[in-house]
């Protein structure tokens, strides 16, 4: 196997350095990093735009790791220009593990906090607010789409698994007592609707049906 450390430059003078295994050698497989900043970059200026340098080639995973390791805390702290927010060696921190005890040197945190200087935080005015991801989301569907959605579901036939899944994810389920009025309410106006216009068929067991032209059949 073939593992490269690597080093990608940006249109404006920024490094970023990774490990990637290359599957397709002797050919390359065009892999140009995944960094956060690097990313950006990528998206404002064109993947074409970035170049690669391959600093060294090692047979293994274990070598690439703790290769990318020293290389990454070296350009840290040497390389003012360097854009890694991670020290390497695992291929990156993830959210997950910033919460397991891993705890970002001072160079690593003052990258991070100089990536995010000059963005609007998410829930700027929001605090001591609780707010709802899809709050005021309706004012977006138009009426049109509205009904799109409608036709899509309207005589749509559950097939036998989808009604097991629904089953099983709803075993255990407790509904409160104010949630059945409210689904009584809705389901007797429905009712009363299918009546009014002649529609309404009672499925229950030993009961009579009315058909859509008002027919009483068994």
């Amino acid at each position: 196997m073939r593992y490269e450390l690597y080093k990608i430059t940006t249109p404006n003078g920024r490094t970023y350095y990774g490990q990637h295994k290359n599957n397709a050698w002797p050919e390359d497989d065009g892999y140009m990093g995944a960094g956060t900043l690097l990313n950006r970059s990528k998206k404002k200026y064109g993947i074409k735009s970035h170049t690669k340098e391959i600093l060294f080639v090692v047979n293994n995973r274990k070598q690439a790791n703790i290769l990318e390791k020293v290389i990454i805390s070296i350009a840290i702290i040497h390389d003012k220009n360097c854009i890694n927010i991670a020290e390497g060696g695992m291929g990156g921190i993830t959210g997950n593990q910033w919460k397991k005890g891993h705890s970002p040197n001072l160079e690593t945190r003052k990258k991070m906090s100089e990536s995010q200087k000059g963005k609007t935080p998410w829930n700027k005015g929001l605090k001591g607010k609780q707010v709802a991801w899809n709050k005021d989301m309706g004012e977006f569907r138009t009426p049109e789409g509205k009904e799109r959605q409608r036709q899509a579901v309207t005589g749509r036939i559950q097939s036998d698994e989808e009604k097991k899944k629904r089953s099983q994810s709803l075993k255990g389920t407790k509904h409160s007592d104010e949630f059945r009025k409210q689904c009584s309410e809705r389901m007797k106006k429905r009712i009363a609707l299918q009546k009014a216009n002649g529609t309404y068929i009672n499925n229950r067991k030993g009961k009579r049906k009315f058909n859509t032209y008002g027919g009483l059949f068994i």
